[in-house]
């Protein structure tokens, strides 16, 4: 069970509850603009990086009060990662900006960043070069515990931009 919350009374959250909550919470939020499914696949991947052992021993420590690194283990990168990498393919076309909206969610939810710095610098690459085992590992996890991949797809899918 990989934990993505617990409350100060111990109460665990686990991660495919509050991925598939997320979701549900965005879709219900957008669907009167027409953003049902862009909002759903956001939510459903904007903690795909905390199913890992690393993220369990994190917050378990946290709230344990045991000594640790904020920031240590970065789980908002990996479903940043995922659709960049499945989904964007630099044609700069409509797809790609949807990936890259998508990403931009997903990579932002706890704090801002520029996509392109005043350098011309392209703001995804840290995200996409920082820790590509874990992201990869986080993002098999979630696969197998929270929706597959031809899931996932399905879901990009029916944004009709593939």
């Amino acid at each position: 069970m990989y934990i993505a919350h617990i409350n100060e009374n111990g109460e665990k959250q686990t991660c495919i509850n509050h991925c598939i909550n997320t979701a549900e919470y965005a879709m219900a939020k957008l669907s009167n603009v027409g953003l049902s499914n862009v909002a759903y696949l956001s939510g459903l991947l904007h903690d795909a990086g905390k199913f890992s052992e690393e993220f369990n021993n994190y917050i378990l420590d946290s709230f344990n009060k045991k000594p640790t690194n904020k920031g240590s283990v970065i789980h908002s990168f990996s479903g940043c990662s995922f659709m960049l990498n499945n989904y964007h393919s630099n044609d700069l076309d409509i797809k790609d900006v949807t990936a890259e909206i998508i990403a931009y969610a997903i990579a932002a939810h706890h704090g801002l960043f520029d996509c392109v710095d005043e350098d011309g610098n392209n703001g995804f690459e840290h995200r996409l070069l920082k820790q590509p085992n874990y992201d990869e590992k986080s993002i098999s996890n979630f696969f197998r515990e929270c929706k597959n991949k031809y899931e996932i797809d399905e879901i990009y899918s029916s944004l009709g931009m593939i």
